[in-house]
């Protein structure tokens, strides 16, 4: 079985020999790439496929041009005909090497090593490369037209987000120093809100020994230290009461009392002041409301819209 399966191969590789033998001159790599790219007749397509058969070299060549990635990337400048042609016309002169003296040998065959063998590389894959480094340029030309016009996009919305950025941290800022500014007198409110309710605490535990003063006008008594008239006010009192004795004046339906301090500054005034039976009027004061210090007191009387000054008192406070 073995020596009939040698006696096969050696006949195939005989008819395989007659066969190249008789195929006459090999495909112009011109027409391989155009039987590549589908751009022959079919009737010299036919030719060609018959040569392909039995042609080694021409079939390696061909599947090189397989091999080979097409050219098909967006953006890509399309090369016309008369490009193609002009870059196939510059490359040739240096792709072709001189035939040896009675050598017939096809043109793309080259010595190497004392034979002849065919070059892997031929030079229509050279050209093709030439072809497509052409077409590459293009294709990067674009793609870096296109990458600046997204830099500079991108460099737009970067400098619209810093904008924002800075407009939200700007609004952030005055939105914490409005919060402080009110956390600051929401603490002030809640501090005097606890001294009005310590006040009100005290106010509303029984006074005890509160001290009571009577208070003459000023011009009733004579001498400028005399009419001053001093209270001492013990350090348990929170408050203090003031009788005001009146000379002999003429009566009105209502009266009204203002306090100023030494400044001649108004520390407080009212009216509803009415004359008790005695013809003398009294006043409860809070020491949280005046301090230790000299301060005067004017009476009015109210009449018909009018105000008439009615006495003058002069007192000075002091705390134990």
């Amino acid at each position: 079985m073995d020596e009939k399966r040698d006696e096969l191969k050696t006949a195939l590789r005989a008819l395989a020999e007659e066969a190249r033998r008789d195929l006459g001159a090999h495909a112009a790599p011109e027409v391989l790439m155009a039987y590549h790219s589908g751009g022959l007749s079919a009737e010299k397509a036919k030719l060609v496929q018959d040569h392909l058969v039995a042609c080694r070299e021409c079939t390696a060549l061909l599947l090189d041009l397989e091999a080979f990635p097409e050219l098909d990337q967006q953006g890509a400048r399309q090369l016309s005909d008369t490009e193609v042609a002009a870059a196939w016309r510059a490359v040739q002169p240096q792709l072709r090497e001189p035939e040896e003296p009675g050598v017939s040998a096809p043109s793309w065959w080259r010595r190497v090593g004392g034979v002849f063998s065919p070059v892997r590389v031929p030079y229509a894959i050279a050209a093709s490369l030439l072809i497509v480094s052409l077409g590459l340029g293009g294709w990067i030309l674009s793609l870096r037209r296109e990458n600046q016009r997204l830099a500079a996009h991108l460099n737009e919305q970067l400098a619209e987000r810093e904008q924002a950025v800075a407009a939200a941290t700007k609004s952030l800022e005055e939105a914490r120093r409005q919060l402080e500014k009110a956390t600051r007198h929401a603490e002030q409110d809640q501090s005097h809100i606890a001294e009005l309710r310590q006040t009100v605490e005290e106010l509303s535990q029984p006074q005890l020994n509160i001290p009571i003063a009577d208070l003459s006008p000023r011009d009733f008594v004579r001498g400028p230290e005399s009419a001053v008239k001093t209270i001492e006010v013990p350090s348990g009192a929170n408050l203090f009461t003031l009788i005001l004795n009146t000379t002999h004046q003429p009566s009105y339906p209502s009266y009204a009392l203002e306090i100023l301090d030494q400044g001649s500054k108004v520390v407080w005034q009212g009216r509803g002041l009415q004359k008790s039976s005695l013809g003398n009027f009294t006043i409860a004061l809070s020491r949280r409301l005046f301090p230790a210090g000299q301060y005067q007191i004017k009476l009015y009387g109210l009449s018909q819209g009018r105000r008439e000054l009615v006495e003058e008192y002069a007192l000075r406070i002091r705390y134990q």
